[in-house]
């Protein structure tokens, strides 16, 4: 009989399904009527759902959900199923004809309605929030042949797109540093897929970039091992991205997360998504285009210039790019070509096609640092000059993959590299080259000046300004590195923290670690910078009191060779080889080695070919003037 349609509004209820995962059904009220939770019933509600506006033929219902039972027994099934569906949400909520049964519209909220929108809107974060597990998952009904036809059909489908839209979803925090959900989102979709290859990847992408290669290999082993036993192989790409991983191509791959319980390996990248989109942006054309980029980022003490850069190098290299790096210090500024040795040192001596640069090229590339003819026997001796023999192998490397070529602290740079590297820009045009500088605010350089007025006119490129952290940044810092606070008190010490470090990432995250490790704010001095005072000012004749507390605690954690070898470092100033490191404390090899492991693992260190620095520069200038004395000071040195 046909019943006539009644306004949504008078409905007893409408009722929510949710279809990703165990199915859930819920009414407007929060109850769920045992009735509707009978297999067929539910399952005919599912049914229903997927099959509006036209709705079923009584005969496919009866022979979906009871082709068991002979054809009366099934149409009066289907008639009670009816009957109850009705009894609880309304009389007009079923419209039925002789032949056929539909839902009215308006009654129901299927959740995969809702993803169908979201995804077509591109609404990826929303839609993959749906996605619980697979469709109608452990949900079976025994001897109903029919259904189980159709709700294999439909998990495949299922599976499928919603499987998409988690990897659309964590490609976008990927995009923006946040691993941690990423990686989050990818481990819903390899469970999802466990077969598919970009689920995968984006998993092992993820893990590799938050620093734990240990646990993106161990998936891959078992990914290949799946596909070994369906008799199938990784895809080419996939077997690429965990040789890369392998090989331990990102800054800090050999360090798990999982050992730092002071939160000293990787601090969240917080309020730089976009200065991190934008670059990533940039180098992802111009190596889709094969053109030269420029990438500058800025900003003044302690705001994540190196962190970002880090960051930036990490995304390159698991994206397939030969990454040289090189960080600068004060004294390099007078040695002339120091900057083309380091980029040398940091991977470019190393990188794959080097070896097809001409033998003048390779010969001019020693006057910068005899590594290169010790690793090159063909070096002529009638070398090019420095500056076009670091033209020709960029572009002989950058011919063959993307290249990226960044430096740190690039105000430190000497004038003939950065003019080296303004030439290759010009010079390179048809290859897959990006140099990313990293500067600190209010540099005087007007070479630097000169090569950043290009972009837009002769150079794509970007500039990004790292401002301070805003206070809900610093209190997600806090949230993330600092356990066992309540909301109220977590909001107190975030105001505190945002006092104390002016909003500068560097003076937060130290500030922090030390809380971690049992400092209390309450007994240390006013907060810093002063009143009518701005961030660079203090220095360098006075620290904030907070972070020379926390530095001092921290310090005083470590071992006597870590604590010996930080000092010796903070003594020495500049770059510091570990031969000179293990000369001046006295300690062996072995016993440096291993203390400057724990001291790069823990982030108190950072370390290219030629040597180590400290991570950030103000914590070294901190330690050499708070925790050496004169006479330490004079020994190391000397």
């Amino acid at each position: 009989r046909a019943s006539r349609p009644i306004p949504r509004q008078q409905l007893h209820a409408v009722i929510t399904i949710r279809a990703f995962g165990p199915p859930v059904l819920e009414m407007a009220d929060g109850s769920a009527p045992a009735e509707l939770l009978w297999r067929k019933h539910l399952a005919l509600l599912v049914h229903l759902a997927r099959s509006q506006p036209q709705g079923r033929s009584r005969a496919h219902l009866a022979a979906l959900l009871w082709g068991d039972r002979p054809d009366g027994a099934a149409r009066g099934s289907l008639n009670e199923a009816t009957r109850l569906i009705r009894k609880h949400l309304g009389e007009g909520a079923v419209e039925s004809t002789a032949d056929r049964i539909r839902l009215a519209p308006g009654v129901f909220d299927l959740d995969l309605d809702r993803f169908r929108e979201w995804t077509e809107a591109g609404d990826w974060d929303s839609a993959a929030r749906l996605v619980r597990g697979e469709f109608l998952e452990d949900f079976e009904i025994p001897g109903a042949e029919g259904w189980q036809d159709w709700c294999t059909a439909e998990r495949i489908f299922w599976r499928g797109i919603g499987c998409d839209a988690l990897l659309r979803s964590a490609q976008l925090r990927y995009d923006r540093g946040v691993t941690a959900e990423a990686i989050a989102l990818a481990e819903r979709a390899v469970k999802l897929r466990p077969e598919w290859d970009a689920a995968i990847c984006m998993l092992m992408r993820s893990l590799a970039l938050e620093g734990n290669a240990s646990s993106a290999l161990a998936h891959f082993e078992a990914f290949a091992a799946r596909q070994l036993e369906a008799g199938t192989e990784p895809e080419p790409a996939t077997l690429e991205l965990a040789a890369r991983i392998r090989r331990g191509t990102t800054a800090n791959l050999r360090h798990n997360a999982a050992e730092n319980p002071a939160g000293r390996l990787r601090t969240p990248l917080l309020a730089r998504e976009r200065p991190l989109t934008n670059l990533l942006a940039t180098i992802s054309r111009a190596a889709g285009a094969r053109h030269s980029a420029l990438c500058l980022i800025e900003g003044a003490v302690g705001s994540g210039k190196t962190r970002l850069l880090e960051e930036v190098v990490n995304h390159a290299r698991l994206d397939g790019f030969t990454v040289a790096l090189a960080r600068a210090v004060p004294g390099d500024a007078s040695v002339a070509w120091s900057g083309v040795a380091g980029l040398g040192r940091g991977g470019l001596v190393d990188a794959p096609g080097v070896i097809g640069a001409s033998a003048a090229a390779l010969g001019g590339m020693a006057a910068t640092d005899p590594v290169w003819s010790e690793r090159f026997r063909s070096a002529t001796n009638e070398p090019l000059s420095p500056r076009r023999a670091f033209a020709e192998v960029v572009r002989t490397v950058a011919e063959e993959h993307p290249l990226l070529l960044a430096v740190d602290d690039a105000e430190s740079l000497d004038p003939e590299s950065a003019e080296a590297l303004g030439a290759v820009l010009r010079d390179v045009q048809s290859a897959a080259l990006v140099v990313v500088l990293a500067l600190g605010a209010g540099h005087h350089r007007p070479d630097l000046d000169q090569l950043q007025s290009r972009i837009g006119r002769e150079l794509e490129g970007v500039v990004v300004q790292l401002n301070p952290l805003p206070d809900e940044a610093i209190r997600c810092l806090a949230a993330a590195m600092v356990s066992g606070y309540d909301d109220d008190q977590l909001d107190r010490l975030a105001r505190r923290v945002v006092a104390d470090s002016s909003g500068s990432p560097l003076f937060a995250t130290e500030l922090l670690r030390g809380i971690a490790a049992g400092l209390d704010l309450d007994r240390v001095a006013q907060p810093w910078p002063a009143p009518a005072r701005t961030l660079d000012q203090p220095f360098p004749t006075e620290f904030p009191p907070a972070l020379v507390a926390s530095v001092r605690l921290n310090f005083q954690r470590l071992g006597e060779d870590a604590r010996m070898v930080l000092t010796a470092v903070a003594a020495m100033g500049s770059r510091c080889a570990d031969s000179d490191i293990s000369r001046v404390t006295g300690l062996d090899a072995d016993r440096t080695a291993a203390a400057l492991d724990h001291l790069e693992m823990h982030r108190w260190l950072i370390s290219d070919a030629r040597g180590y620095t400290f991570a950030a520069g103000l914590v070294g200038q901190v330690i050499l003037r708070e925790m050496l004395t004169p006479g330490q000071r004079r020994r190391f040195q000397t």
